[in-house]
């Protein structure tokens, strides 16, 4: 049965709690942008990227991925030796975990994490493949280590199991190279824990520490522990120790600047008697203001760690996440413009250029009807004359068929070109105007029609002008039977003399026209195929003007059609939101991956609300 019980803000959680809860929602919504990412990415073919928002960004989201994955609450215990560093920590555990004593005892930087195994176990960092049983931990075994980790079951330190890490230092002053062991073990720690001998003040190389360091450090998340209390707070001059401990914090709270109260982060403390009451199952149920101000000590800085490194380590992840979820929907956003204006550009490059192309052919039709002879054209004086070749008929109708072409697109570019030169230029000028309305707002450059065409045109004609069937074989065929018939009367005029004078009348008409056919086949053969050819075109004229003035729309619209691609290219190459990004100049295809982008954005957008309550969250509680 659901549960009517409102869900817990932060505040209301343990604050343990609340640094695991932040960064596995956290971890699942990066999750989910990079995933987002990649789906783009798929959409909008990318394998030719050359822009680094789009190189790096499943980059950054796989980073911060892996950095919160690793993120953990670091707490850095500092303080001079034999101030009890290690008697605080083992306190915090509840166990004696750290090698104890008096004198030098911690000589390495040791690291203590939780780990899901059922036995800890310590590694020497320079033996990083050995993992010891932590009853093998000594003071001695920290003498010539560069570094301890120690690992130790979450299940039974619950202090650890909320990503909490301690780091126990070697005391100030104590080693030469601290400084380095500091900036690397506890550089990014989340909290500095100060540990002071109680019974002594806080020196002066302590609070030259922490000043030396305050620009690497987390100010506000300072605590002060006055350790091992107990033996000073039944002395008769207790308040004016404790007045000199408070008045030396103040002293380092004002050379570090710090806003927090001071009785928030100062506490009288003995690590000692807690460590003991809790090994021996009493809790918090001992004697003893040091005791009880160290349990009051635990509560406020684990509070504090859980928000603090929520905010220091999670927020500006959080807007990492919110800005990756803005940059993909602009992305999409940008990509549905872009469709939107090429989709426009296509329909009025259209509209313009069947406009253009029905004015073309209209005047190229009209001028040619009235004003082509096929004959004067092909009968046009040439600079230089083809050689005829009677055996060759077929390449002479060729070259008067090109010399019909030739011509004829000569006189249509005289006198027509200034008509169509303007139709272009007015179409133009209508697409130039449209582009500079609709394309330029996307900070194109460079996008723009011209007429780009020159003087002179390629003209197809969609069919040959030297298919015809030539009569030349037929003209052969009489002039042969003209002589048969001259022979035959010659014969005819011998045989039979009295009828000779019939004969020579018919000899002499029948040669005649022999004699003609004759002339006409041998000696004006190039003639004949000329007449022929002009016949033929001149049937075909009226197919031949469709043509021509289709060629020439259709040389206009190839040329606009080639500086729109260009267009559309320059819109999805220099358009800042696809910056590298290997787009279509297809509609439909745009509009496919159009269609798989709004998916995405939907998802994006509730990803962003997820987001922008997870900060709500952390801002309530920070």
């Amino acid at each position: 049965m659901a549960s009517d019980q409102p869900s817990k803000s932060f505040s209301d959680q343990d604050p343990d709690s609340v640094f695991t809860k932040t960064k596995q929602m956290l971890l699942n919504n990066m999750t989910k942008v990079l995933s987002m990412a990649n789906e783009v990415k798929k959409v909008i073919h990318t394998d030719q990227i050359t822009q680094s928002s789009w190189i790096d960004f499943d980059k950054r989201a796989t980073q911060i991925i892996e950095t919160l994955k690793k993120d953990d609450i670091k707490i850095a215990v500092l303080g001079s030796t034999s101030t009890g560093k290690s008697t605080v920590i083992n306190a915090l555990l509840g166990e004696r975990v750290v090698p104890e004593g008096k004198g030098i005892i911690t000589e390495c930087a040791i690291r203590i994490s939780g780990v899901d195994f059922d036995n800890g176990y310590w590694i020497n960092e320079n033996e990083p493949n050995e993992q010891k049983d932590m009853n093998s931990l000594v003071a001695e075994s920290t003498k010539n280590a560069s570094g301890i980790q120690i690992y130790l079951p979450k299940a039974k330190h619950i202090f650890l199991a909320n990503e909490f890490v301690i780091i126990d230092s070697p005391g100030i002053g104590a080693k030469k190279d601290l400084d380095t062991c500091v900036s690397k073990y506890c550089k990014d720690s989340d909290v500095f824990v100060l540990v002071i001998n109680g019974e002594s003040a806080m020196r002066n190389d302590e609070r030259e520490f922490f000043v030396r360091f305050r620009k690497d450090i987390s100010p506000p998340n300072i605590f002060i522990l006055i350790n091992r209390w107990d033996c000073c707070e039944n002395d008769k001059d207790v308040d004016k120790l404790t007045k000199k401990h408070l008045d030396t914090s103040s002293e380092l709270w004002e050379d570090l600047k710090l806003s927090v109260p001071l009785n928030k982060r100062v506490f009288f403390v003995s690590a000692k008697t807690s460590l003991e009451s809790k090994m021996q199952g009493l809790g918090e149920h001992v004697q003893g203001k040091g005791s009880n101000e160290f349990e009051t000590f635990r509560e406020v800085m684990t509070e504090c760690l859980s928000k603090c490194a929520v905010e220091t380590k999670f927020y500006k992840h959080i807007q990492s996440g919110i800005d990756m979820c803005v940059e993909i929907c602009n992305k999409i956003d940008m990509f549905e413009t872009c469709i939107s204006v090429i989709t426009a550009l296509e329909d009025i490059f259209k509209n313009e250029v069947q406009q253009l192309r029905l004015r073309i052919q209209k005047l190229v039709t009209e001028w040619l009807n009235k004003h082509i002879s096929v004959e004067a054209i092909v009968n046009e004086p040439q600079q230089t004359e083809e050689e005829f070749d009677q055996n060759n008929i077929h390449a002479y109708k060729e070259i008067l068929e090109k010399r019909f072409i030739s011509n004829l697109e000569r006189r249509v570019t005289k006198n027509c070109k200034d008509d169509i030169t303007r139709y272009v230029d007015s179409t133009v000028q209508t697409l130039n105007a449209w582009v500079a309305r609709n394309v330029n707002k996307l900070q194109t450059e460079h996008a723009s029609f011209e007429n780009k065409i020159g003087s002179s045109y390629q003209i197809i004609v969609g069919h040959s002008l030297t298919g015809y069937k030539d009569k030349i074989g037929l003209e052969r065929y009489w002039g042969a039977c003209g002589l048969l018939t001259i022979a035959a009367c010659l014969v005819m005029i011998v045989q039979e003399p009295g009828k000779a004078l019939k004969a020579a009348f018919g000899c002499g008409f029948v040669g005649i026209c022999s004699s003609v056919v004759v002339q006409r086949t041998f000696w004006d053969k190039q003639e004949l195929v000329k007449t022929q050819f002009i016949e033929n075109a001149t049937q075909q004229l009226p197919k031949v003007n469709q043509d021509f003035s289709k060629s020439i729309s259709d040389t206009y619209e190839r040329t606009l059609r080639n500086q729109m691609e260009q267009i559309k290219n320059t819109i999805v190459r220099e358009e800042k939101a696809f910056s590298g990004l290997v787009l279509s100049t297809d509609v439909t295809e745009l509009n496919k991956q159009l269609c798989m982008l709004q998916d995405i954005r939907k998802q994006t957008k509730t990803l962003l609300s997820e987001f922008a309550k997870l900060e709500m969250q952390v801002k309530h509680d920070i």
